[in-house]
């Protein structure tokens, strides 16, 4: 699967601050995103993985592991 690009100025700040929220509510110890099995940030991190700047290592349900890409 390819990755999404950003298309406007806007989409790829609505994308910033995603990450910034999943960033702040998400990260736990050893740099590893959580979404504790809460919808919304699982969603989002599924959205930020299509735009290749995070990388999801495990899925389960609404419970969705994952890292940030360098």
């Amino acid at each position: 699967m390819s990755q999404k690009k950003a298309k406007t100025d806007k989409e790829k700040e609505l994308l910033d601050a995603l990450e910034g929220m999943v960033n702040h509510a998400c990260l736990g110890m050893g740099n590893i995103l959580d979404s504790m099995s809460v919808t919304a940030y699982a969603d989002a991190m599924r959205l930020l993985a299509e735009y290749g700047r995070i990388k999801i290592t495990g899925e389960s349900g609404k419970r969705v592991i994952g890292e940030w890409v360098k």
